[in-house]
């Protein structure tokens, strides 16, 4: 699952139970940080070379971003929550996305469904993409957001520095008439 594949990529986590994803009908496995979390190293830029290696059509690779792996991380008694794993998780997927630049990448999606639940992360949310940003080549950055309405943060998520956005149209009638007004 997108979740487990890359906090298990960080020392410091250990597999929890399943649980559910979300309002899914899907479980994956729960994370659970046991001490500081440090990123092992490239996990996707394997398979996105190779990947690119069999098509000259452009390719967009997809992370989990750091919002999402923080909630569905359970701390393990860490008083500060699971938003204290926010910047490192952060710091492990800025790593990740330079291990993708390098080999080539020039798009990258960012899979944040738990922002919409949590729009207090946004800010820690606004650092992670300035930096993405700032990787040079500048890689061109999707932020998906889904299983919420975005209607709330609507000029929040506008404001992000990403070349694009993707939105779950099905959870707000408010959100299609703000794009279908213009933006």
């Amino acid at each position: 699952d997108g979740v487990w594949r890359f906090a298990s990529n960080f020392e410091g986590i250990r597999p929890g139970n399943l649980v559910p994803f979300l309002d899914t009908n899907l479980r994956i496995r729960q994370p659970v940080a046991e001490g500081p979390l440090r990123w092992k190293g490239p996990l996707t830029r394997t398979e996105w070379s190779s990947a690119a290696g069999r098509t000259a059509k452009p390719l967009k690779a997809v992370l989990t971003g750091p919002v999402t792996l923080a909630r569905h991380t359970d701390p393990a008694g860490n008083p500060a929550g699971p938003a204290s794993l926010i910047p490192s998780y952060a710091q492990g997927l800025i790593e990740e996305t330079r291990a993708l630049v390098d080999a080539g990448a020039s798009w990258i999606q960012i899979e944040e469904p738990s922002v919409m639940a949590h729009p207090e992360d946004l800010p820690m949310l606004r650092d992670f993409l300035s930096t993405l940003s700032k990787i040079a080549p500048a890689p061109r950055v999707m932020l998906a957001t889904y299983f919420g309405d975005a209607a709330p943060v609507y000029d929040k998520l506008l404001a992000l520095p990403v070349t694009g956005l993707a939105w779950d149209l099905t959870r707000s009638e408010a959100l299609r008439e703000r794009i279908a007004a213009g933006f």
